[in-house]
């Protein structure tokens, strides 16, 4: 039973590293009339609910399995994630930047004047800063607040609270950066949307709520009642989101990244559903057929970093947003082998 649920976990996060990387493809590689295409509606999607939101959701769960229980071991994990985040910021985008500068690239020229500073790159806040953030108040979490009503309560108001804290500003760069890994909101222009692509609030909302889940499973005497509850929760959530976001798209939708009640609502809503839907295919399919999407999860870390440079070098030799929708599957298709081959390669050498 407990393979199951791990099975469960591993072929949602590996369908989530799927659809990453195919709308990191979309946006970087496709050119943007064609992003509206069926094709380019479908990435979207999969490259939304079931990508980051799953990612965060999961973590939260797979923390309550873990047996690496301190404050300590958490910080640590934390911390590392932190400042990988950064290190990745230079791989995928300080150096690629450069280099375009250096050899005079149309890349780099097409980079707004007032955008082409390298500390944009450098300083994004992504979801390697967030995951960073996020881990050390997990742990914080589990040892002394692990209470299912308290941290149900909390989510709402992480909810419905955050959009009031987004763009604070105390007026001093510094501080306002740091209180931006928290609330932050500096829209910037190209691929990269939003300096804070992953501001703690909201997204704290959903390791918080995987966290939940997984205390429910690890105490479940019925796993399959209570996915099958918990996937319920998901459906009302679905629909009282939906229902809000209808209503008012264009507030409620606002970037992907500051979502507010309605869209997160309805996010929240969909990981669960996705849970109860991704156990009963493990349930019904052997595992066998996915031998590649558990692989991709248990080294979904490593994934993330390769795929990510992977896209940004490759973008020289294919052009930022300049391929027809076929071209970008094409593409998709070469980044997808090119990540999992030199994951592979990598995983070896450790």
């Amino acid at each position: 039973m407990r393979n199951n649920r791990l099975h469960s976990v591993d072929l949602a996060r590996g369908l989530a590293v799927l659809f990453m990387i195919c709308v990191h493809c979309l946006d970087f590689y496709c050119i943007e009339e064609q992003k509206e295409t069926i094709y380019g509606r479908i990435v979207k999607f999969l490259g939304s609910p079931p990508a980051a939101p799953v990612f965060m959701f999961l973590m939260g769960l797979s923390s309550m399995y873990s047996t690496n229980r301190s404050t300590k071991d958490y910080l640590k994990r934390g911390t590392r994630f932190f400042f990988e985040g950064y290190v990745l910021n230079i791989i995928r985008g300080v150096l690629p930047m450069y280099i375009g500068k250096v050899l005079e690239l149309q890349t780099y020229k097409e980079i707004p004047v007032e955008e082409r500073s390298f500390l944009n790159p450098l300083l994004i806040i992504d979801i390697l800063q967030f995951a960073g953030v996020a881990i050390v108040f997990m742990g914080i979490i589990r040892n002394y607040f692990m209470n299912k009503i308290f941290l149900t309560f909390i989510s709402i108001i992480i909810v419905y609270a955050s959009p009031y804290m987004w763009g604070f500003s105390c007026q001093n760069q510094v501080f306002d950066y740091i209180i931006g890994i928290f609330i932050g909101d500096k829209p910037l222009i190209g691929v990269i949307v939003n300096l804070f692509c992953f501001p703690f609030f909201p997204w704290f909302a959903f390791p918080l709520i995987g966290m939940i889940v997984g205390d429910v499973l690890i105490k479940s005497k019925n796993i399959d009642k209570d996915i099958s509850l918990i996937a319920s929760v998901g459906i009302l959530l679905i629909v009282y989101g939906g229902y809000q976001t209808f209503i008012d798209p264009s507030y409620q939708i606002n970037d992907y990244y500051h979502s507010r009640s309605g869209c997160m609502c309805s996010m929240i809503g969909f990981v669960l559903a996705w849970l109860f839907i991704c156990h009963k295919i493990t349930k019904l399919v052997p595992s066998r057929y996915f031998t590649l999407l558990y692989y991709w999860s248990q080294n979904v870390t490593t994934i993330y970093h390769i795929q990510w440079t992977a896209i940004v070098f490759s973008s020289i030799m294919f052009g930022v947003n300049q391929s027809s929708t076929s071209e970008t599957v094409l593409i998709t298709l070469f980044i997808i082998s090119l990540s999992h081959i030199l994951t592979v390669l990598w995983k070896k050498r450790q």
